[in-house]
Parts: C-alpha cells; sequence; structure tokens
C-alpha cells in the first residue's frame, strides 16, 4: 500500500527530530565528559599547585630559619666584642618592622643591651605604638626640635647633607646593633654586616666573623644583623611570631621614619601632608631664609612649592603628584 505524501512528509520530520535530539543528546554528553575532564583537570593542577607551595613555603621557612640562627650567632658575637672593648651594648629602635624583627632577635640572644628610640621629627601615632608596645624602649629626645634645627642652621638637610641625621640618630659612642639592610635603598647594597670607626682591629674582628665584613662606620662598632635579608623575611619572621608593628604599613607606606624626611620619598612626605595638612606652614619658615631657587634651572618657587621641590631631591613633583597635593588643600599650589 502507497503511502500518501501526508505521511511521507510526516515520516521524513520524524526522522529528522530524532536525528536531531540525536544530535543534541551527543553534544550535551560530550559537553558533560568536557567539563567533567576540565574539572579533573583543574582540580590535579590545583593539587599540584598547592603542593609546590607547600614545598615553597617549607623552603622559606627553611632559609628563614638558617638566617634567624646566623643573626642571633652574629649578635652574641657583637655582645662579646662589645664586653672586650667595654662599651655598652644600644639597639637603635625606630618603630619600624626591622628594628622590630632585631629587637625581638636581640632578646632571643639571651644578651643585655639598651634598646633606644632617639626620635627626631616622627609622628606621635609611632611614639605611642612604641610606649604601648615595647613598653622597655628608652626614648630620646634633644632639646633642639627638627624645624627650630632647620631655622638655626639655614640650610634644609637633603641626601647629601644629612645633618638631622647626626644631631638626632648617630651621637652614641657605644655598640650599636641597627636593622639596615642592604635591599632597601641603592645606597645601602655596600653596607656590609659589621661596622667600625676605627680600621686598627679590622682583622681581628673578621676573623671572629669569618668573614670580610668590616666597614668604617661614624660609631665606635656597629652591628647589622639582618643585612642580608629581603623584605620577604623580614615580614615572615613578624608574621611568624605574631609581632605587633605599626598601622602605617597596613596604610600602603614601605617605611616607618620622619615626616618631612628629604631622605624618604615625596610620595611617603606626602602620606603625612595628608594626615597633618598644618605641615605646609613650614613653608613659611623656609622662606625666611632660602630664595626659594632651584640652581640646576634657576627656577623660581613659591615657599608652598618649594617645600615639595625640596621633599622630592631638589625636583619637581610629577603631575599626578602636583594634582595629589592640590587636593589636599583643595586649591592651587601648583
Amino acid at each position: 500500500m502507497k503511502k500518501t505524501k501526508k505521511q511521507k512528509s510526516n515520516y521524513r520530520n520524524k526522522k529528522q527530530n530524532e536525528a536531531q535530539n540525536e544530535k543534541q543528546k551527543n553534544k550535551k554528553q560530550k559537553a558533560h565528559y568536557r567539563n567533567k575532564n576540565t574539572k579533573h583537570a583543574k582540580r590535579k593542577l590545583k593539587q599540584k599547585h598547592s603542593k609546590i607551595n607547600k614545598m615553597k613555603t617549607l623552603q622559606q621557612n627553611m632559609f628563614l630559619e638558617l638566617k634567624v640562627q646566623e643573626a642571633i650567632v652574629n649578635i652574641k658575637k657583637f655582645a662579646h666584642i662589645a664586653q672586650l672593648e667595654d662599651l655598652n651594648l644600644e639597639l637603635g629602635f625606630s618603630g619600624g618592622k626591622d628594628s622590630i624583627v632585631i629587637y625581638h632577635l636581640t632578646k632571643l640572644a639571651n644578651i643585655k643591651f639598651t634598646p633606644i628610640f632617639n626620635y627626631a621629627f616622627e609622628d606621635m601615632d609611632i611614639v605611642n605604638f612604641i610606649k604601648q608596645n615595647y613598653p622597655d624602649i628608652q626614648i630620646h629626645k634633644k632639646p633642639t626640635h627638627y624645624l627650630k634645627l632647620i631655622q638655626q642652621t639655614k640650610l634644609l638637610p637633603s641626601q647629601q647633607i644629612r645633618y638631622c641625621c647626626t644631631y638626632y640618630k648617630e651621637q652614641s659612642q657605644n655598640a650599636i646593633i641597627t636593622g639596615v639592610r642592604r635591599y632597601e635603598s641603592r645606597g645601602r647594597q655596600n653596607r656590609k654586616l659589621f661596622g667600625i670607626k676605627y680600621k686598627k682591629n679590622t682583622k681581628k674582628y673578621n676573623d671572629i666573623f669569618i668573614s670580610e665584613c668590616t666597614e668604617q662606620s661614624q660609631n665606635k662598632l656597629m652591628l647589622r644583623p639582618i643585612i642580608n635579608w629581603k623584605d620577604t623575611d623580614v615580614w615572615q619572621y613578624i608574621y611568624q611570631n605574631k609581632l605587633p608593628y605599626p598601622n602605617i604599613y597596613n596604610q600602603g607606606q614601605k617605611r616607618c621614619g620622619c615626616m618631612l624626611c628629604p631622605l624618604a620619598t615625596l610620595d611617603h612626605n606626602i602620606f603625612y601632608f595628608k594626615k597633618k595638612p598644618a605641615l605646609i606652614n613650614f613653608a613659611k619658615k623656609i622662606a625666611e631664609f632660602s630664595d626659594l631657587t632651584i640652581k640646576k634651572t634657576n627656577k623660581k618657587y613659591t615657599a608652598e612649592q618649594y617645600i615639595f621641590v625640596w621633599l622630592n631631591h631638589f625636583k619637581e613633583p610629577s603631575e599626578k603628584q602636583k594634582q595629589t597635593i592640590n587636593n589636599i588643600y583643595n586649591r592651587i599650589i601648583f
């Protein structure tokens, strides 16, 4: 019996629908297996990365532990040298991450020492942090205020003329432990583990440390026990030992030091202008003894502009920095 046209058409449509459904079914199955394989591959990759990260963490902990033990041994040797030279042992404490680490390491060395914070022009939040978290730190203050010192000297301190550091920080004639590290700046890349004012005993001290480690120092004796530590080492040590540190680091700052510091970056100083806008008033004091001109370019600035040029190592701030400065005071300074 012959099929009618309608029956043929229905049969053809049915077959097409079945083929289409089968095709879609195959696609779904392939997608399912592909997703399954992808998830499996991702899971395997995640497990692999997790193992690698664990291995890296173990290696970092192992290397850090070696650095810690080396630092403690050197601190003990340094204490012995200070005793032989009949010098008191001091630790220079700034409240920053590096000084926090050397303070903790020196405590672990179980030696007698005096931790000292020499106040210059640090934010009082740092001073209060030290008083609260490290109450045994001795806070020393010079009679002349930082801004007054600049007025009296009639010369702005700079990277080349660091008389403020000399006056506030570098007057001790004892044996000093500091947190200076090579990785902090280019100027510190050639610093060594041990510093000595007079070089007559250089060979003897090199023999004690089993290293060519001596260099001339402003202090009679100086030790930098974490000289070879990186930033990651410092922070890892702080986190592992749950040591308190200033909130300034959580606010994006990389260092802890004076306000209006010509050795720091302009961005560091701008941070303090944001926090204490009244610092701009210091511009009036600068105008009293400076012609507000940069010799290289012979360009003259206003007193308010000059304070930022000075803090940028006598270079004009970038356009972004200028905009930030204008926004702080809600008026045009640059």
